[in-house]
This record gives C-alpha cells, sequence and structure tokens, in this order.
C-alpha cells in the first residue's frame, strides 16, 4: 500500500483507542503487531514520517519512552483521517498564480477518490464577472490543473445553465422527489461531459449557491432536490 494509507491506518489506530489523543504505545512493535501480517516496508516508512511531521511523538511515561499523537497537531490528524493533504504537500495540489490569473476563489472541495489519486476543485469566478464559473481540478503536485469552464449563470447558452435546466427538468419529472446526478447527465450529455467532471463540478456550484440541497448519501451517490427554481435566468 502506499504509504500515505499507512499514514491514515496509523493515525486511526491512536484515534480508536483513544481519549483526547491520549493512547500510548511502549514501542513501535506494539503497532505493527496489530497490522500483523499486512505489514510492510511503507509501514515502517509511514511511521517514520509521522513522527518526522510531529503528528507522533516520543513521551516519557514513568521513565518509559512511549509513543502517542501530538494534540497540538489536531488540524494535521483530522485531515489524515479524511485524506486530505496539508503542509507542503497541500500547496503543491493548490492552482498556482499564474494558472488563476484573473479568477477569484470562491471555495474548493475534494473529489471522493483515496490519495494520492485525489482530484482537488477549485472554484473560481472571473475577477470582472462574477456570475462566470471556472472551474481548475488538480490531481498531481506541479502538475497542470484539468480546466472546465462553465460560463456565467447569466447566461441562457451558458453550460451551468443548461445543466440548470436539466436538472429542473429532472426534478419536474421526479414530481420534485430526490434525484440523483446522472439522471441530469443522461439527458444533458453534452453539457455535462463525457467524463462528467462539468457536472459535478455544476452540482457542486449549485450546493454552494443553495439551488440545490443534498438530501441523501448511499455511498458515493448523493440524491439532491431543488430548493430554488428561480435562482438563476430560465
Amino acid at each position: 500500500m502506499h504509504k500515505d494509507v499507512w499514514k491514515r491506518k496509523i493515525v486511526k489506530y491512536f484515534v480508536l483507542r483513544s481519549v483526547g489523543f491520549s493512547y500510548l504505545i511502549k514501542d513501535e512493535r506494539d503497532l505493527f503487531k496489530h497490522f500483523a501480517r499486512y505489514f510492510e516496508k511503507n509501514t515502517q516508512i509511514a511511521f517514520e514520517e509521522l513522527q518526522t511531521e510531529k503528528i507522533v511523538e516520543k513521551y516519557e511515561i514513568n521513565g518509559k519512552m512511549c509513543y502517542g499523537l501530538n494534540i497540538e497537531k489536531r488540524q494535521e490528524i483530522e485531515r489524515i483521517i479524511k485524506n486530505e493533504p496539508f503542509g507542503e504537500k497541500a500547496d503543491l495540489i493548490r492552482p498556482t498564480k499564474e494558472e488563476s490569473k484573473g479568477l477569484k476563489v470562491i471555495f474548493n472541495d475534494a473529489s471522493s477518490r483515496g490519495w494520492p489519486n485525489r482530484g482537488f476543485y477549485y472554484f473560481y469566478t472571473k475577477l470582472d464577472e462574477p456570475n462566470y464559473w471556472i472551474v481548475l481540478i488538480k490531481v498531481k503536485p506541479n502538475s497542470k490543473p484539468n480546466k472546465i469552464i462553465l460560463g456565467s449563470t447569466k447566461d441562457k447558452k451558458s453550460r451551468i445553465i443548461k445543466i440548470w435546466n436539466a436538472t429542473l427538468k429532472v426534478s419536474k419529472t421526479n414530481k420534485g422527489k430526490p434525484f440523483i446526478r446522472r439522471w441530469v447527465e443522461n439527458i444533458e450529455q453534452k453539457a455535462c461531459g463525457s467524463n462528467r467532471l462539468p457536472s459535478k463540478s455544476a452540482f457542486h456550484i449549485f450546493v454552494y449557491l443553495k439551488w440545490l440541497k443534498i438530501v441523501n448519501r448511499k455511498g458515493n451517490v448523493l440524491s439532491y432536490q431543488i430548493i430554488n427554481k428561480n435562482g438563476v435566468t430560465q
């Protein structure tokens, strides 16, 4: 397994056994016994990196040295558990100033894929046109982002409005009951894109703008309902 997967497993091992991050182990052998036959080289590397990052530290208890989570690193611990990068790794995955030139970042989100193949979505509007949406998706550090131009919510012919109108149609056909994004993609294939990244990005924006709400989740499949039919030009 990738070392970052091991780091998450090791952190979870501590958290699930602790009260206020207080769980301690005498030495790394206690930890590695838990993983038994799954132990590999990357397990050791992950444990050493957690120490280098001071997420796992040594503590002296009754004259004996023990390992435990560093409570001052709570934010980093939570990000590891949520499978989000942090520190230098997070900085590398952000779009550069040149890549986001002329744009204003509004919010960001992450795909459901596991690290290191996880995509990070950065949602922008144009500085001179706040209704015009552009999404930059980065997966690998120092790589060029995938750029998705959704267009303006004030333009009836824009990609984002075509997806929204298809969403309204699906909701109406379903008599206002919850629906999934795939139903929208089935009737507006061109605007939603062959890889479905435009429709996924658009739905993130619809939720952010409170045009849609998430009402249920089954695995990675979300169900939505419309809460603002008149939020945009039809």
